[in-house]
C-alpha cells in the first residue's frame, strides 16, 4: 500500500512538473553562452555533495542517527561546507549577484499556488506523528536541508545549467540530477534501513525526483529561492516540530 501511494504522488508531481512547464510562462532571460569553467564548477560541486551524502549515509548502517550527527562539530560543517562552497563559487570566482542566482522577488506568483496548497495539505497528514526538537536542531536542520539543498540544486546546478545551455530543458537535467543525489539515502543508508524494502526505495526516489522535476519546473518560472526554503521547511513539516517545541517550551515555564 504504502509503494503505491509512494508511487502515485511520484505520478502527480510529475504531471504537476509539465503541466507547470507547460502553462506559465517563462521569464526574459538572456541567451545561452557555454562556459567550460563553469560547466566544471556544477560537475565538482555535484560529485563533492554526492561522496558527501553517501558518506553520511554509511553512518546510518554504523547506528549513527542523522539528527545526533548534525549536532556535533563534524555535522555542523558537513552542512555548512557546501553553502560555503556554492556562494564562494558564485559571489567570489563568477562575481554574479545574490539576484541573478535566486535572492530576489518571485516571478509568476500563480504557479507557487497549487504547491502551497499542496504541501500544506499533505503536512496536514503529520500533525500527531511530529514530535519537539531542540531548537539548535531546527535550526541545523533549517539550514542544512532547506538551505542547503534549494541554494545548490535550484540556486546554483539548474541557474547554471540554465545559462550555459539554455532555459527550455534544464530544468529536467536539475531534477534528474536533484533524484539521483538521494540514491545512498535511498538504497543503503537512512530511508532504506526504515524499511529494508527495495520496492520502498524505488518508491521514494521516484517521489523524490517527480518532486523535484516539480520544484525544479516552478524556479524554473520564478526564479526565486525565497518561496522554496519556505515550501522545503513545510514539506520537511518542520514547522510542526516548531510548533510542537514552542509548546512544549511554555508548558514547562
Amino acid at each position: 500500500m504504502q509503494s503505491i501511494i509512494q508511487f502515485s504522488m511520484a505520478g502527480i508531481c510529475l504531471i504537476l512538473a509539465f503541466v507547470t512547464n507547460k502553462f506559465a510562462k517563462d521569464p526574459v532571460m538572456e541567451g545561452p553562452v557555454f562556459n567550460k569553467r563553469k560547466l566544471l564548477w556544477v560537475g565538482l560541486v555535484y560529485i563533492l555533495i554526492f561522496i558527501d551524502v553517501a558518506y553520511i549515509n554509511r553512518l546510518a548502517v554504523k547506528g549513527i542517527k542523522y539528527y545526533d550527527f548534525l549536532l556535533t562539530w563534524p555535522g555542523i560543517i558537513d552542512a555548512l561546507w557546501p553553502i560555503v562552497l556554492v556562494l564562494f563559487i558564485l559571489i567570489v570566482v563568477e562575481k554574479e549577484k545574490p539576484k541573478s542566482f535566486g535572492f530576489c522577488r518571485p516571478k509568476n506568483w500563480g504557479v507557487l499556488i497549487v504547491p502551497f496548497i499542496f504541501i500544506l495539505g499533505t503536512s496536514l497528514l503529520n500533525i500527531r506523528s511530529a514530535g519537539k526538537m531542540k531548537i539548535s536542531l531546527l535550526i541545523m536542520l533549517i539550514i542544512g536541508v532547506c538551505l542547503y539543498e534549494e541554494l545548490i540544486f535550484r540556486g546554483f546546478i539548474q541557474n547554471e545549467l540554465e545559462k550555459l545551455f539554455g532555459i527550455k530543458y534544464m530544468w529536467i537535467i536539475a531534477g534528474l540530477l536533484f533524484g539521483l543525489w538521494h540514491i545512498p539515502s535511498d538504497f543503503w543508508g537512512y530511508q532504506y534501513l526504515h524499511q529494508k524494502s527495495y520496492l520502498y526505495s524505488f518508491g521514494q526516489l521516484a517521489m523524490q525526483t517527480g518532486g523535484g522535476l516539480w520544484v525544479c519546473a516552478i524556479y524554473k518560472k520564478t526564479r526565486s529561492l525565497y518561496p522554496f526554503f519556505l515550501l522545503h521547511f513545510i514539506g520537511n513539516n518542520y514547522h510542526l516540530h516548531l510548533y510542537h517545541t514552542i509548546v512544549n517550551l511554555f508548558k514547562n515555564l
